[in-house]
């Protein structure tokens, strides 16, 4: 009888085991799924903002197109670590759910990182050709700028 205790203990134990192995399975398969849910907005505003870049290098507005690059390149820089965190959980909790998430999240950082250089190789292209390193301000070049001549004379009398 002993011996038929000890067996069913051990299946016990064994069914204990599993069971503690399928809820981590389990946090980890949902924590991946809430960590690529979570890349969505990043995603869209890397995506966004280097479009944005790119719409603004076609209209040749250097600053709009730092502005919006700068913005991608935030967002490409959050999606390339929560894709890491992503693999991390994979790497830790290897299961086809936590897996699946993490090439996914690799994949949506990789485009993004790609869509930054496209734009970043535009935004450098278009400011050799302007001859310009940044941008430059959009401040008026004439000093009467919104100013009637007779009120520049009697600003000097």
């Amino acid at each position: 009888m002993t011996d038929g205790a000890s067996g069913v203990s051990g299946g016990g134990g064994s069914n204990a085991a599993d069971a503690a192995n399928d809820a981590a399975n389990s946090a980890a398969a949902e924590a991946a799924a809430s960590a690529v849910e979570a890349m969505g907005p990043a995603s869209s505003q890397a995506s966004r903002s280097a479009e944005a870049a790119m719409s603004a290098v076609e209209a040749g507005d250097v600053c709009a197109a730092e502005a919006a690059l700068s913005q991608a390149e935030a967002a490409s820089q959050q999606l390339s670590e929560a894709a890491q965190a992503v693999a991390d959980i994979a790497a830790q909790t290897p299961n086809p759910t936590t897996e699946s998430a993490a090439a996914f999240a690799a994949e949506d950082a990789q485009h993004a990182a790609a869509a930054v250089d496209t734009a970043r190789q535009a935004v450098e292209g278009m400011k050799k050709d302007e001859g310009v390193s940044s941008c430059i301000s959009q401040a008026p070049t004439s000093p009467t700028h919104g100013l009637a001549l007779n009120t520049i004379e009697q600003l000097w009398a």
